[in-house]
């Protein structure tokens, strides 16, 4: 008998004497020694941890406690910070797993496959393994496949051929993959779920993998002898998911079988991390397990150059867009930018020459999907779109189409929005990159209301994404800016101006920004950053907020409660905002917001509004941030607030340069230095290094 045939063998045998159904396997032997030499190989992202699977593993709520769960502890939290759980991009593999491409299908996952269908590729579009490792590279797959050859029924052996192949190749790229147990299926028509998890676990012994036994923890967790109908749903084969956010309290895990195994992974990469990636780092540990911080001198850092936006510490280039592929028209003048919206097509790229166009009217960019208007060059100060002489209020309006792009140009002299994004009229997942927007009068970025659906229920605007862009005006807004103010000067006071004015938001990320001087007339100007309007998970990051009336700003207290929170689960995180003396940072009417790691300076701060929240604040965390200036009001703390870890007074002999904006920490910071929360609550830092043993307090983590 040849040694493959005796492995197989060997997989009966244990097929044949596995345990009662009830009882889970544990991964007792010495995975973590064997995964170490597996994690000392990989140089991609240390978080990145990405699902791979068939529509288990598609299907949103798969990922949904990870992302973004109710009532998740402190070190889920971590771990899903760790992760970027929260981002909507490919930087986040629960992002991957669960982002809809044509087909039925994600990135790294594809309704009805099987196992040899992940390695061929081409399922429903899917790319075969090779190319789902060589290009998201994770640190951790958690792989389950079985269900569909199950209902093939596939035979064991060529099944569990194909697994050790996707786990052999998972190995050799560095990657740990988790092996998960396939799930009880009705109708399973040859009872192969049995022998293919007997496998599976022979499988992770012989290679010393980790392992998740989602089936054993169904049968062991579900209500009396009924799997199907409470953690299966009663379609037999795919889990339940009414309850997949969480609370992933022992009740629900035994009701729900996406939260059972959303959570069933958190805690096995939470182990990984642990047992394998804290000691792979090697080198000097902490009290806590992490590596220790080894610090530059102050003159190295100090001499680490960098090209900044003019008068602040901020970066002023974004990384380059690879160059534009397919249907590609180039336009060279206002005519023909203006013919090429009329005409779009999808997937079209339009590209716009270098020079100043003097814009007649909005452009529009409408009625279709998958489009780009790129400045050619890449630098965005070579294109401009310039509305002084145009008969229209508004600059650049998104209507009716999915995965616009705007990049790498200028847009300036506009009445009143800048840019609008037309939620309520289907404008989704719209991406600004690189863009300078300037001596905008209303908003620089505009996203109105989105009504309720036809059945009533709340619709949102989703995926939108705000990066590497320049938001600023030359001066305060005053008389003759805008017609509208013009025309009703009591109503506003010339005070109606602001950044960016995003309602209905699902998903939206707004990061590594800078807005510098966006003011009203008598300095009472709306925020930088304002969210509201019913939004939810938002996250804003690494933004740069100097000398605006307002800053980052989540709710608005002047339209109470009607309609519920304003903001629900939004992450305000490892921002600088300097000197916004209305409101530096604001929660009025939110939900399961946080601020986290945030540096504010506003030492004269006329109103001592380091930072507001007013009226209902349910679960707000306010922690690890760094408030250079006043003592804050206890008036300016209401509702259920989390205030811990913070320091609040001023300090700013404790920054590199903070009149520009620059509050990188200098050794100087004491205070600030290894004081941040326990467990860590970010990973990295505004300038995206990672943050290791004890984080420092605010936004950037000194060398």
């Amino acid at each position: 008998m040849t040694k493959q045939l005796a492995w197989m063998a060997a997989i009966w045998i244990v097929a044949n004497t596995t345990a009662s159904a009830a009882e889970v396997v544990k991964d007792s032997w010495d995975w973590p020694k064997a995964m170490a030499a597996v994690a000392k190989k990989h140089a991609g992202d240390p978080g990145k941890v990405v699902p791979i699977g068939d529509s288990i593993t598609y299907a949103n709520p798969a990922g949904r406690y990870a992302r973004r769960g109710e009532g998740r502890t402190p070190e889920e939290v971590a771990i899903c910070t760790w992760m970027q759980s929260d981002k909507n991009d490919k930087t986040n593999g629960w992002w991957l797993a669960a982002d809809d491409q044509p087909s039925g299908r994600s990135w790294t996952a594809a309704s009805g496959m099987t196992a040899e269908q992940c390695l061929a590729g081409g399922h429903r579009g899917l790319p075969a393994l090779d190319a789902i490792l060589k290009d998201h590279d994770p640190r951790i797959a958690i792989i389950l496949l079985g269900t569909n050859d199950a209902g093939q029924q596939v035979p064991v052996e060529k099944y569990l051929k194909s697994m050790e192949t996707i786990y052999e190749k998972c190995l050799a790229n560095g990657t740990i993959p988790v092996v998960t147990t396939v799930p009880p299926r009705n109708p399973d028509p040859a009872g192969l779920i049995g022998p293919y998890n007997a496998g599976l676990v022979a499988l992770a012994k012989k290679h010393g993998l980790p392992l998740v036994d989602y089936h054993g923890e169904i049968l062991a967790r579900q209500p009396g002898d009924a799997w199907q109908g409470t953690l299966i749903s009663n379609d037999g084969v795919h889990p339940t998911n009414e309850l997949a956010g969480g609370p992933a309290t022992p009740e629900n895990l035994a009701k729900d079988g996406y939260l059972l195994r959303s959570w069933l992974n958190l805690h096995k990469v939470i182990e990984i991390k642990a047992k394998v990636l804290d000691g792979a780092a090697g080198g000097a540990k902490t009290t806590l397990g992490r590596p220790a911080k080894v610090r530059k001198p102050a003159a190295a850092r100090a001499a680490a150059g960098r090209a900044t936006v003019a008068g602040t510490g901020f970066p002023a280039s974004a990384p380059p867009l690879p160059p534009p592929a397919g249907n590609v028209v180039r336009v060279q003048n206002v005519a023909e930018l203006q013919q090429a919206a009329a005409a779009l097509k999808p997937g079209q790229t339009i590209l716009i020459a270098p020079g100043v166009y003097q814009m007649q009217q909005s452009l529009v960019i409408q009625n279709a999907d998958n489009v780009a208007f790129r400045g050619a060059g890449g630098d965005r100060s070579k294109v401009v779109l310039d509305f002084a002489g145009s008969r229209h209020a508004e600059g650049v309006v998104f209507t009716r189409c999915k995965r616009a792009l705007l990049a790498d140009l200028t847009v300036q002299n506009i009445k009143q929005n800048g840019i609008k994004i037309n939620g309520d009229l289907g404008a989704e997942q719209v991406t600004l990159r690189n863009v300078h927007s300037r001596n905008v009068w209303q908003r620089h970025v505009k996203g109105p209301q989105v009504p309720p659906g036809a059945d009533g229920k709340p619709a949102w605007a989703p995926g939108h994404r705000i990066e590497f862009c320049l938001f600023e005006n030359d001066r305060p807004k005053q008389v003759g800016d805008d017609p509208y103010e013009d025309e009703n000067p009591q109503q506003f006071g010339h005070n109606y101006v602001g950044g960016m004015d995003l309602m209905n938001m699902d998903g939206l990320v707004v990061a590594d920004n800078v807005f510098r001087n966006i003011r009203g007339k008598t300095g009472e100007g709306r925020g930088a950053v304002f969210i509201w309007v019913g939004s939810k998970n938002a996250v804003v990051e690494r933004n740069l907020v100097i000398d605006c009336d307002q800053g980052i700003c989540l709710g608005n207290s002047a339209r109470g409660e009607e309609g519920g929170a304003h903001a629900t689960d939004c992450i305000v995180r490892n921002n600088f905002v300097v000197r916004c003396p209305e409101s530096n940072l604001f929660a009025s009417f939110t939900k399961g917001c946080k601020f986290l790691h945030n540096t504010v300076h506003d030492p004269q701060g006329r109103l001592r509004r380091l930072l507001r929240a007013t009226g209902p604040n349910e679960g707000l965390v306010v922690a690890g941030n760094l408030f250079s200036g006043p003592e804050i009001p206890t008036e300016n703390r209401e509702g259920q607030i989390t205030f811990r870890d913070n320091l609040n007074r001023d300090v700013t002999g404790y920054f590199r340069d903070p009149a520009a904006g620059d509050l990188r920490l200098v050794a100087a910071a004491v205070d600030a230095i290894d004081r941040g929360p326990e467990p860590a609550l970010v990973t990295d830092d505004i300038e995206t290094r990672p943050r290791r043993g004890r984080a420092d307090l605010g936004a950037d983590e000194l060398d």
